[in-house]
């Protein structure tokens, strides 16, 4: 009974983080662009900023991408959108600030 329990709270935080985490980086990158869109500019080519933000960009795509497959397919199918989604998240920050 405690295994089921356990496993009840794991599966529902699982859920939480699965609505959360593409509604926070939404969010983030709504944010983002309306205070520093100014920063993003074609002519500088790969630049620091543009590549922070085109990255963070498909990162949040690919967020509301994993949502939405794993809510039409609910299987395993998603996990590796996921994990691309926040290696995606990760590498803009590094470059942002290293």
């Amino acid at each position: 009974m405690k295994r089921l329990s356990c496993m009840i709270i794991i599966t529902g935080l699982f859920f939480v983080c699965g609505i959360s985490v593409p509604d926070s980086t939404v969010a983030t990158c709504i944010t983002g662009f309306s205070e520093y869109r100014h920063y993003f500019d074609m002519d500088e080519g790969m630049s620091v900023y543009n590549i922070h933000i085109v990255l963070a960009t498909l990162a949040t795509a690919g967020f509301v991408a994993t949502a939405i497959d794993a809510n039409i397919n609910d299987d395993d199918g998603h996990a590796g959108l996921g994990i691309g989604s926040t290696v995606l998240t990760a590498v803009p920050i590094v470059i942002l600030h290293f």
